[in-house]
């Protein structure tokens, strides 16, 4: 019975302290992604999981993993030797490990940055917060993707943030 006692104690002098001295506790962020397919505004209306982890190439990896609700699903990745920081990366064939997959996209599934020299996907990142795993990201990406049998699309104006 003691110990109860001490802990509300305990607990309504944080409670007083927090906010006796106005301490703002940040407002949630929702994840954003979004982007014009050839032309056409998309953006991820159900989930957005941004975020680094360690690669096996013993580095890091930036993934992306937007879907809306009509079941497209974009999700984009690359690696590199050290901590993704702000600065430009494209994943070209032969390149920078990576790149992108729109899934379920007028019912096809298109690849950029890792299939053919004809495509790449740029990912520039614009603003960087926090260390390791927990790290959060801001940035803009773009390129060209492809179906089978050819079928090109342009991605242009691809905005993600978890910040």
């Amino acid at each position: 019975m003691k110990k109860l006692i001490l802990f509300a104690l305990f607990f309504g002098l944080c409670l007083t302290t927090a906010q006796s001295s106005n301490l703002e506790i940040p407002p949630r962020v929702r994840p954003q992604c979004s982007m014009l397919i050839g032309g056409l505004l998309w953006e991820a209306n159900v989930a957005v999981v941004i975020g680094q982890a360690p690669a096996e190439s013993g580095g890091y990896g930036l993934s992306i993993l937007a879907t809306d609700n009509n079941g497209v699903v974009f999700s984009a990745e690359f690696s590199m030797d050290g901590e993704v920081g702000p600065g430009s990366y494209t994943c070209k064939f032969k390149g920078i490990d990576g790149g992108a997959v729109l899934d379920n996209y007028a019912g096809k599934t298109y690849l950029g940055g890792f299939v053919s020299k004809e495509n790449e996907f740029t990912f520039v990142i614009t603003e960087v917060f926090g260390s390791g795993i927990s790290r959060k990201f801001r940035g803009v990406f773009s390129g060209t993707m492809e179906a089978e049998k050819g079928d090109i699309i342009e991605i242009s104006s691809g905005s993600f943030s978890n910040m």
